[in-house]
C-alpha cells in the first residue's frame, strides 16, 4: 500500500487553511467581507414585494403633542382605507395635551390586533442612535416590537437576531413582526440586492393621494421617520431611514432568503478543495487546471450565494488563496535560487534531497550518481554557455528512456537521478548503456570535447538520505572508467553489509572505535623515530572488523568524517600522553584524499589541535587513494592551510594507482611510503627492486623521507636499510600496539639507550 506523503504543495494548502481559519476565528478579515457583501449587492437586482409600505413621517420636533397628532391622524386615515397592518416605527412620547394623548391611547388600545408600536430596548445601544422608548403609557395595551439595529464601522446595518424568548427587555425585532415569521427563523441577513429604493412609500402629508395610488388592501404600513439613525447606509444608496432596513430584512424573511452560513464553511470547503486537487493532481498542466477549477468554484460561490441572498463569508477564503500564493512564490523562488544551479538550470542536489524528503522516490527507487571526470580541464577557455551546452547534453543523455525523468546536477561534477530498479531487469547492463551513451563526446563550435563518465548507485531505498547520498557518491568515486565503469551499492551481495551499518552507527554513536599504534623506525639506527595510526573496531559481537571494510562503510554511510574527527582525538590524545612521559611522540595518521575537496578536513585538525595544544610538527598526516585527486588546484590548498598549521605531510602507498606520481609532483610531501607489495617482492622480483630503488632515490634527490611498509623479515629489513631507504614498519619491527604497549617499549628504548650510555 503506497504512503500517503504530504508533498510541498498540501503542506502549504494546509498551512494557508489553518492562516485562513485563525484570521476568521479572529474576524480580522471583516472588512474585507463587508466589501464583498458590497460588491454582491450589486450583482442582481431585486425589487421589493411591495406588501410593506414605508409611510414617512414628518421630522420629530420638540412639540410631543403636534407629533401625537401627526402619529394619530395618520394611523386613523390608514386604518379607514383598510389598511391590514400598521407598525408605528416612532417613539411616542407623553405631552401636555392629555387630551390628544387619551385619544392616540384609545384608539391604539381599540385596534390592538391590528396597530403596532416599536420601543428602543438597548437605550446605552451603541448603533440605535440613542432612539428614545416609546412611553408605557401608550404600550399598556398594544403589542410592542424592537426598532434597534446594529451597524458597523461603515454604518451599514447586515442584519437582525432574536432572542428564543423574547422579554420586555429583550423585544422581537420589527422586521420578523413584518414579515410575520414563525421561531424557526432566529436571525436574518438582509438581502440588499432587493432595492431600498423600490419599497413603496408615502408621505404623511400626502397621505390621501398616494393612498388611491397605491391601493391599502392587503398592505402593511409601516410609520417611519428619518429623525433617528439619519446616517444608516444602504448597498446602492446614500441613507437610508432604519424604517426601510427593518422592511428590507421582513422582504428577505418573505423571499426565505437571508441565511447565513457559518464564517467557516467556504474557508473549509476552498481550503480542503485546494488541498486534495495539489494531493492528486501532480503534472504541471494538471495543477494549473486544478488552480483554475479552484478559482472557478470560488466565484461561483460568490455569486450563488449573492443570488440566494445568503451571507457568506469569503475574505478568509481570500487570505487563503494569498496564503497560498505567497508560499508558493516563496517556494518557486527558493527553488530558482537555492535549489536550480544558475548555469544550467537544473534541479541541484539540494532539491534532490527534499524530493528524496517528500516521498518522490517509489519503494524499489535506485539514486544514481554520474561523476564526469577532467571537467575543470575541459572548461579551461570555454564561456558560460559553452560549458551549459556540454553539461546540458550529458543530462538529455542521462534522460534517454525517461523523457519525465528528473537529472539534477550538484554545480560540480556529479549529476543524480532516479530510476525504478523494480522495472529494469538488468539494472547492471540498463546502466552500463546509459553510460556508454553519455561518454560519447560532445561537440561545440567546430570541435569534440570527450567526456569521462563513472557511475554509481544506491539501491537502498530503505536507507536514509544523505547516506543513500553518500553511499552513490562513493560508489561513483571507486568505479573506474577502464575497469568498472558502474558501480552499484546493494546490487552485490557483499557491496553492502546490512548488520554492519546498524553495528557501525551505533559504534559512532557510542564512540566505540579505537586505534593502535603500528611503530616505524629509522632502518639505520633501529630507534623507534613514531607510529603510524590504525583504526581498530571490536564488534558488539567480539568480532574484529577489518578497518578495510569499516572505513569503505563509513564513506557509503556519509560518516566519514565523523570517524576521521574520533581517529584524530585520540591520536591527538595519544601524542599528549606520550609527550608527559618525555618520550618521541610522533604519529602518522590516514586521511583519504576524497576529504581534500574543501577545508573540513582543516577544522577536524584545528579543532583536535585545539582540544590537546600539542605541537603539529608532531603529526603527519599520510594521504592515502590519492588516484581518487580530481582537482589538485583545490587539493593544494587544502593542504597548504594543513602545513601552515605545522603538520607534516606523508605519501602513502606510494606505487598503487596511476595518480601517484602526479600527486607527489603537485602536492608537498615530507615523506613518500613504498607500498607494501613492492617491499614483500623486492627478494625475488627485480622488477620490484627496480621501482623500491627508483622510489628511494627519487625521494633522497628530493631531500624528503622514504619509508617501506609491509617489512615481514630481516632480509627485507636489510635489504631495504642497504638500498638507502630511511625508516621502515611492519610485523618484523612490531605488530600494532595499545598505547600503553607503545609506551612501554619507548621507555625499554630509553632504558637502554641510557645504559649503554652509561657503560661507555
Amino acid at each position: 500500500m503506497p504512503r500517503f506523503v504530504l508533498d510541498e504543495r498540501v503542506k502549504h494548502a494546509l498551512i494557508a487553511l489553518a492562516i485562513a481559519l485563525a484570521a476568521g476565528f479572529l474576524t480580522l478579515m471583516r472588512p474585507v467581507d463587508v466589501f464583498g457583501w458590497l460588491v454582491q449587492a450589486k450583482l442582481f437586482d431585486r425589487e421589493a414585494s411591495g406588501e410593506f409600505v414605508y409611510v414617512r413621517m414628518p421630522f420629530a420636533t420638540g412639540d410631543a403633542a403636534k407629533n401625537n397628532r401627526e402619529v394619530l391622524s395618520t394611523i386613523e386615515a390608514l386604518h379607514a382605507s383598510g389598511a391590514e397592518r400598521i407598525f408605528v416605527n416612532v417613539p411616542l412620547q407623553t405631552s401636555e395635551s392629555q387630551e390628544t394623548d387619551a385619544r392616540l391611547r384609545a384608539f391604539l388600545a381599540a385596534n390592538a390586533d391590528d396597530i403596532y408600536l416599536t420601543s428602543s430596548s438597548e437605550q446605552d445601544y451603541k448603533d440605535s442612535d440613542r432612539i428614545p422608548p416609546t412611553d408605557p403609557y401608550f404600550t399598556q395595551a398594544s403589542k410592542v416590537y424592537s426598532s434597534d439595529y446594529d451597524a458597523d464601522f461603515l454604518r451599514f446595518v447586515w442584519g437582525f437576531s432574536r432572542s428564543e424568548e423574547p422579554t420586555k427587555e429583550n423585544l422581537v425585532p420589527l422586521s420578523f413582526a413584518l414579515a410575520n415569521i414563525g421561531p424557526d427563523r432566529d436571525d436574518v441577513f438582509i438581502d440588499y440586492t432587493i432595492g431600498a429604493s423600490t419599497i413603496p412609500t408615502i408621505s404623511s402629508a400626502s397621505r390621501e393621494t398616494d393612498l388611491s395610488r397605491l391601493g391599502p388592501a392587503g398592505k402593511s404600513f409601516i410609520l417611519g421617520t428619518d429623525s433617528f439613525g439619519a446616517n444608516i447606509r444602504a448597498p446602492g444608496a446614500d441613507t437610508v431611514s432604519p424604517t426601510a432596513i427593518h422592511i428590507l430584512a421582513a422582504e428577505s424573511l418573505m423571499r426565505g432568503t437571508g441565511y447565513s452560513l457559518p464564517w467557516y464553511v467556504i474557508t473549509m470547503t476552498l481550503g480542503i478543495a485546494l488541498a486534495l486537487g495539489v494531493r492528486f493532481l501532480r503534472t504541471t498542466r494538471r495543477r494549473r487546471f486544478a488552480y483554475l477549477a479552484w478559482c472557478s468554484l470560488g466565484l461561483a460561490l460568490f455569486f450563488a450565494t449573492a443570488f440566494f441572498g445568503m451571507r457568506a463569508f469569503f475574505a478568509d477564503g481570500l487570505l487563503l488563496a494569498v496564503s497560498y500564493a505567497i508560499m508558493r512564490c516563496v517556494a518557486g523562488y527558493r527553488r530558482r535560487h537555492l535549489t536550480i544551479d544558475p548555469l544550467t538550470r537544473l534541479p541541484n542536489f539540494t532539491a534532490l534531497k527534499s524530493d528524496l524528503s517528500d516521498g518522490k522516490a517509489g519503494g524499489s527507487s535506485c539514486l544514481v550518481i554520474a561523476k564526469v571526470a577532467r571537467l575543470d580541464a575541459l572548461f579551461v577557455g570555454l564561456g558560460s554557455a559553452e560549458r551549459r551546452t556540454y553539461l546540458r547534453e550529458i543530462c538529455n543523455r542521462l534522460s534517454l528512456g525517461d523523457q519525465a525523468r528528473t537529472v539534477y546536477y550538484d554545480g560540480g561534477k556529479y549529476f543524480a537521478f532516479l530510476c525504478d530498479s523494480g522495472d529494469i531487469p538488468d539494472l547492471q547492463g540498463h546502466l552500463e548503456g546509459l553510460r556508454a551513451v553519455a561518454s560519447q563526446p560532445v561537440r561545440l563550435t567546430g570541435r569534440c570535447l570527450d567526456v569521462s563518465v563513472t557511475i554509481g548507485a544506491d539501491g537502498l531505498a530503505d536507507h536514509p538520505i544523505e547516506q543513500r547520498l553518500s553511499s552513490a557518491t562513493a560508489a561513483a568515486d571507486q568505479a573506474r572508467e577502464a575497469y568498472k565503469p558502474v558501480f552499484i551499492v546493494g546490487h552485490d551481495k557483499d557491496d553492502w553489509d546490512h548488520s554492519l551499518t546498524a553495528k557501525l552507527t551505533q559504534a559512532l554513536a557510542e564512540d566505540q572505535i579505537g586505534i593502535k599504534l603500528q611503530p616505524q623506525v629509522d632502518l639505520g639506527s633501529g630507534a623507534f623515530v613514531g607510529a603510524e595510526v590504525l583504526a581498530r573496531w571490536r564488534d558488539s559481537d567480539g568480532v574484529d572488523v577489518p578497518p578495510s571494510s569499516f572505513i569503505l562503510q563509513c564513506e557509503r554511510m556519509g560518516h566519514l568524517d565523523s570517524l576521521t574527527r574520533r581517529i584524530f582525538q585520540k591520536s591527538f590524545a595519544a601524542v599528549d600522553a606520550i609527550g608527559r612521559e618525555g618520550l618521541i611522540p610522533e604519529v602518522a595518521i590516514n586521511v583519504s584524499a576524497v576529504q581534500l575537496v574543501d577545508d573540513r578536513i582543516v577544522q577536524i585538525a584545528q579543532e583536535a589541535l585545539h582540544d590537546h595544544r600539542i605541537d603539529p610538527a608532531l603529526v603527519k598526516i599520510e594521504l592515502t587513494e590519492t588516484a581518487r585527486i580530481e582537482d589538485f588546484r583545490v587539493a593544494r590548498g587544502v593542504v597548504d592551510r594543513l602545513k601552515e598549521f605545522g603538520f607534516k605531510l606523508s605519501l602513502d602507498d606510494f606505487g598503487v594507482g596511476s595518480a601517484n606520481y602526479e600527486a607527489w609532483f603537485e602536492l608537498p610531501f615530507d615523506e613518500v611510503k613504498i607500498d607494501r607489495r613492492f617491499v614483500a617482492a623486492i627478494h625475488h622480483s627485480p622488477r620490484a627492486r627496480a621501482i623500491a630503488a627508483g622510489i628511494i632515490h627519487s625521494a633522497r634527490e628530493e631531500g624528503i623521507v622514504v619509508l617501506g611498509e609491509g617489512i615481514e623479515d630481516r632480509a627485507t629489513y636489510d635489504l631495504l636499510a642497504s638500498m638507502g631507504c630511511t625508516q621502515g614498519q611492519g610485523y618484523y619491527i612490531s605488530r600494532p600496539l595499545c598505547l600503553a604497549e607503545y609506551i612501554a617499549i619507548l621507555r625499554r628504548e630509553r632504558e637502554m639507550t641510557l645504559s649503554r650510555r652509561d657503560n661507555g
